[in-house]
C-alpha cells in the first residue's frame, strides 16, 4: 500500500453522495488498486479514537453494543486490507469531522497501517449557511437539536462545530498533506475526486443526493415516527443499527 486517503467528511458538504459515488463505482475503483474502506468499518475507526463521552447516539449504540474497542476495529481493519492489492485506501466519514485533539488522531493512526504516505481532504463551505443546513438536517434525524454546547447537535452560533479553524489545526499538526476544498453546490464530487486523483474515467459521472427535498423529508419523519411507536419497529432499528455499524 502507497497511500491512504482520509476525508474528514464534514456534514453538509456533499459527503453522502461522495460515499453513494464510492459505493457504486468501487469494482471499478479496486480495478485500479484504489479500495474505498466500508461505510460501517470507516465508522468505526472513526468512532473508536473520538474523545471520551461525546454524545452521539449512533456512538453510544456502538458503545453499549460492545462493538467499540481499539483492539476490535484494528482486527476488522487488517482483516479488511488482507490479502488485497491495494495501492491506495479511501477512507470516508463523518465522524472525521468531530476530531478536535491529537490523541484522537494519534488513536486513529495506531488502528492504520503505518507505512503508507497519508493525504487528509477537507471540504468547508459557509459558516452560517452549514450551520441552518446541518440543523435541518438534524432535526430529520431525531437526534437533535441539542441544549448542550458539548454537543454537535448543539446549533447556537457559539458552537464549537463552526470553528474551522480548530478543525484544520487539529489535523495540520498531525499531517503534512493536509488538503482543503472549498465547497460548491455542483460539481463536486467531481472536484473532490480530482483533487484526490481519481482516474478520470471513473468521475465521469456524479451520483448527486439530495437529502433534503422536502418529499424526502416528509417521508423520513413518517417512518422514523412508525418505527419509535412500535415494539416491533424498535426491535428492528437496535438490529439495523447493529449491522450498520458492525
Amino acid at each position: 500500500m502507497k497511500k491512504i486517503i482520509l476525508h474528514i467528511g464534514k456534514h453538509k458538504t456533499g459527503t453522502t453522495s461522495f460515499q453513494l459515488f464510492l459505493r457504486k463505482s468501487r469494482r471499478e475503483l479496486e480495478s485500479q488498486g484504489i479500495y474505498p474502506m466500508p461505510h460501517g468499518l470507516a465508522n468505526r475507526l472513526a468512532a473508536v479514537s473520538i474523545r471520551n463521552k461525546m454524545p452521539i447516539p449512533p456512538l453510544l449504540d456502538m458503545e453499549k453494543n460492545g462493538m467499540l474497542t481499539p483492539a476490535e476495529v484494528t482486527r476488522d481493519v487488517n482483516a479488511f486490507l488482507k490479502d488485497k492489492a491495494i495501492d491506495t485506501l479511501l477512507i470516508t466519514s463523518e465522524h472525521f469531522s468531530y476530531f478536535r485533539t491529537s490523541q484522537e488522531i494519534q488513536q486513529l493512526r495506531a488502528c492504520l497501517p503505518e507505512e503508507p504516505e497519508f493525504h487528509i481532504y477537507l471540504v468547508v463551505r459557509d459558516l452560517e449557511e452549514y450551520r441552518i443546513s446541518y440543523r435541518e438536517h438534524v432535526k430529520t434525524t431525531g437526534h437533535g437539536p441539542s441544549d448542550d454546547p458539548a454537543s454537535p447537535y448543539y446549533f447556537g452560533k457559539d458552537s464549537w462545530l463552526l470553528d474551522d479553524q480548530a478543525l484544520i489545526d487539529c489535523w495540520k499538526a498531525e499531517f503534512e498533506n493536509l488538503h482543503i476544498l472549498d465547497y460548491s453546490k455542483e460539481g463536486m464530487i467531481k472536484k473532490l475526486g480530482s483533487a484526490m486523483q481519481l482516474p478520470s474515467d471513473i468521475l465521469r459521472q456524479e451520483c448527486r443526493l439530495n437529502t433534503n427535498s422536502p418529499r424526502l423529508k416528509a417521508f423520513k419523519g413518517f417512518f422514523r415516527k412508525s418505527i419509535k411507536t412500535t415494539a416491533l419497529g424498535r426491535k428492528g432499528l437496535k438490529l439495523f443499527r447493529r449491522f450498520k455499524w458492525g
